[in-house]
């Protein structure tokens, strides 16, 4: 009859702002793979999207004329997402530049395909994901999740309300989102610990 001790939730994994600059530095649009390369991890880190609505992304999903897309998220729960400037042209690039070279003639609904023309995949995606972070220097093992946690981390850090994050990431429950202020919190009190004249200081004796 007595309840056992809660588990204390692990913080999740996220990538500083200076990690994603040297990981978005390092991204090219100079080919095909590139330019889809590029549009991906750009586009997962600006949204926030789990990996497998990211490569289940339909080209029905696309609504740039008014910067937004339609995401089907977990349980079957709709969510429209918006896009910056940034992703909207993106999209437009792989789509007019790439997209078309990639199938080769073949067709296929889903917007980001491989060069057999087939869907991506949640596989080559993280295989992608760690060879750019590789070539960014980043020491942290990069998955997509990871991308997830610094969007809404990073969202957090500049102000935005938790639950605007919710919505945005599709969560049922607000409680799974608070979870990011707790790595805000902790982020507060390396700043404070960093730049307090005295926070770093241990009570001195007579």
């Amino acid at each position: 009859m007595i309840d056992g001790p809660k588990q204390e939730k692990r913080l999740p994994l996220f990538l500083t702002t200076e990690e994603v600059d040297k990981l978005l530095s390092v991204l090219r649009a100079d080919n095909p793979i590139e330019i889809r390369n590029k549009t991906m991890i750009e586009l997962a880190y600006d949204t926030g999207l789990r990996v497998s609505e990211l490569v289940n992304l339909k080209l029905s999903d696309l609504r740039l004329t008014v910067g937004l897309i339609q995401i089907l998220g977990k349980g079957n729960k709709e969510r429209v997402i918006p896009l910056s400037e940034i992703d909207i042209e993106n999209i437009e690039k792989y789509l007019n530049t790439a997209r078309t070279r990639l199938l080769k003639n073949r067709r296929s609904d889903f917007l980001f395909v491989t060069g057999r023309g087939k869907k991506m995949t949640r596989q080559n995606f993280n295989l992608i994901l760690d060879e750019k972070a590789r070539a960014a220097g980043i020491k942290k093992k990069v998955t997509p999740h990871m991308l997830r946690h610094s969007f809404a981390s990073h969202l957090l850090a500049k102000g935005m309300d938790l639950r605007f994050i919710q919505e945005l990431l599709g969560h049922q429950n607000i409680t799974t989102t608070e979870i990011y202020t707790h790595i805000t919190n902790l982020r507060l009190r390396e700043i404070y610990l960093d730049t307090h004249p005295r926070a770093g200081k241990g009570s001195e004796t007579e």
